[in-house]
């Protein structure tokens, strides 16, 4: 059955193994077009179905049949749900390194892979530099604490931010 149909049986027949049905279709229908998705990272691209399933069914009441196929709709749910994901997902790489007060929304496990992956591009005084700044000492206790003038350690923010726009591209 596909999405549309699995979609229609259940309004039609609202039973919970059509909910079933419609929830399963419409996961294996979310995950395939986001497999399809280039340049995505690869955590996303397993978070990413969830959020849209939420945000399909969130919405749900604002489809109307009558407009397009209830794919299509779905399709314009992940386009949104991919943009704005995605936006987010960049943003918050150089975030929750280079401002001190990253947002709640920005911690957790994506950041930690993240981090992890990261990590091992940068040299050991990048990452001694990157572990400062998570424990919150400002440029110029960095500087006296790794014992470098704090124009070194801006230099070495900017590589480490070139470093990440490079590992996003």
């Amino acid at each position: 059955m596909n999405l549309n149909e699995s979609y229609t049986t259940w309004v039609n027949n609202p039973t919970p193994e059509n909910y079933e049905v419609f929830g399963h279709d419409l996961l294996s229908y979310i995950k395939g077009r986001i497999r399809k998705v280039r340049r995505l990272p690869y955590d996303l691209k397993v978070e990413m179905p969830v959020d849209v399933v939420i945000r399909v069914l969130a919405e749900i009441q604002q489809y109307d049949a009558a407009k397009s196929p209830f794919s299509v709709w779905v399709n314009y749910k992940i386009e949104h749900v991919v943009a704005d994901l995605t936006t987010a997902y960049f943003d918050r790489r150089e975030h929750g390194l280079f401002n001190r007060e990253a947002p709640d929304e920005y911690k957790g496990i994506n950041a930690k892979l993240l981090l992890n992956r990261l990590t091992k591009t940068l040299s050991v005084e990048e990452k001694s530099l990157v572990k400062y700044q998570l424990a919150g000492l400002s440029d110029t206790e960095i500087a006296l604490e790794m014992g470098i003038p704090v124009g070194t350690v801006w230099s070495r923010w900017n590589r480490i931010k070139e470093k990440m726009r490079k590992a996003g591209e």
